[in-house]
């Protein structure tokens, strides 16, 4: 099986494809190593894939009431569940990360959702987690929260990496690069061994603004299917502004890496969307995009690259300050997004662990 010619195709552009999910089946089926094989270098993770892969299935129950059996309570399952497949992808993923000396083949496990706005509940329990799957080609997942941003500079400094999830504003964007930058100015570790992702996101800005536009009676047309997209070419911006800058290339001589733009949540949401909108309008140098079963599936069959990124800087900011005219409170829109993506993750993960208990 030879790499998938679309996915070469956005490789040649500079971006990685990831694989957007994890679960026991995925990989005892080979299925992961057929998306490897295809041209998928990386895989990301997060509450909600590991409900769907533990509690809405049967594929863990001899684990957990083995562990059940051992007097581990429903909490301490779960991690070992997802510790054992997070170090099997990792495994997979390993060639691609030692092929590529530490530039890519990474895999992600989230600290807690319920840890979000405790700053040293982060750093404890990512240096645990790290501790434990015990593999050079895992980044800890951490919310972009007001308090994750510390954390994350932390994990950085001391020799965790990270992917940075939940970044929705630029304003928070600009937070976790310098977060970044502050980690290499002062770890103790050789500056090619950092390495990390910013996770931005994409269709639920444009769902969000869509949903705010029908309530204020709007007309929202020149919004639809692009405000996603130019909240990410300004981030794009600032990647590029930030990482060319003379204070980054001191950086770089000493083997610093650039912290990669991920695309997050590229799924379309509203069903007119032409089902790779944000994928072939976010092909770029230097990003990530980690892609869901339905999606990747798309791209293999059919795929052709959009416009570049930066082909619309200017437009993108008159849009985005457009929406002020409107009355439309963006920034309360992305603050809000943040909130309730932390939310999103931590009902997952309640849910998750009534139904391990449920089960044991």
């Amino acid at each position: 099986m030879t790499v998938n010619k679309n996915i070469l195709k956005i490789n040649e552009s500079g971006q990685s494809i990831w694989y957007d999910y994890l679960s026991k089946e995925l990989i005892s089926s080979g299925e992961l190593e057929k998306l490897i094989e295809l041209g998928v270098t990386g895989l990301t993770s997060n509450p909600s894939i590991f409900k769907k892969a533990i509690a809405d299935t049967k594929d863990y129950d001899e684990k957990i009431k083995k562990s059940s059996g051992l007097g581990l309570n429903s909490e301490e399952i779960i991690t070992g569940l997802m510790i054992s497949d997070v170090q099997d992808a990792a495994d997979l993923f390993m060639p691609i990360f030692e092929k590529t000396k530490g530039d890519d083949g990474y895999v992600s496990l989230e600290v807690s959702p319920e840890l979000a706005y405790d700053t040293e509940g982060t750093v404890a329990a990512g240096k645990e987690l790290y501790k434990r799957v015990g593999r050079k080609n895992l980044l800890i997942k951490v919310p972009a929260t007001k308090e994750g941003i510390p954390a994350i500079e932390k994990l950085l400094t001391d020799g965790i990496n990270v992917n940075v999830t939940l970044i929705f504003s630029i304003e928070r964007y600009k937070d976790v690069v310098n977060a970044y930058n502050n980690a290499l100015k002062h770890t103790k570790r050789n500056l090619s061994e950092v390495y990390s992702v910013a996770s931005f996101f994409v269709s639920r800005v444009d769902a969000a603004v869509e949903k705010e536009i029908a309530s204020f009676g709007v007309d929202g047309t020149k919004y639809l299917g692009e405000i996603g997209l130019a909240n990410c070419r300004l981030a794009y911006k600032h990647f590029n502004d930030v990482f060319k800058a003379s204070e980054f290339t001191e950086l770089s001589q000493k083997g610093a890496r650039k912290q990669k733009l991920l695309w997050a949540s590229t799924s379309t949401k509203n069903r007119t969307f032409d089902p790779q909108l944000y994928t072939k309008n976010l092909v770029g140098p230097s990003t990530i995009n980690t892609l869901p079963p339905k999606t990747l599936a798309e791209i293999f069959e059919k795929f052709e690259i959009g416009t570049p990124i930066l082909d619309d800087i200017e437009n993108s900011l008159t849009l985005v300050e457009a929406l002020e005219g409107d009355k439309i409170n963006f920034p309360l829109i992305l603050k809000d997004l943040e909130a309730n993506g932390v939310k999103s993750f931590s009902d997952a993960y309640s849910e998750l662990l009534n139904s391990v208990q449920s089960k044991m």
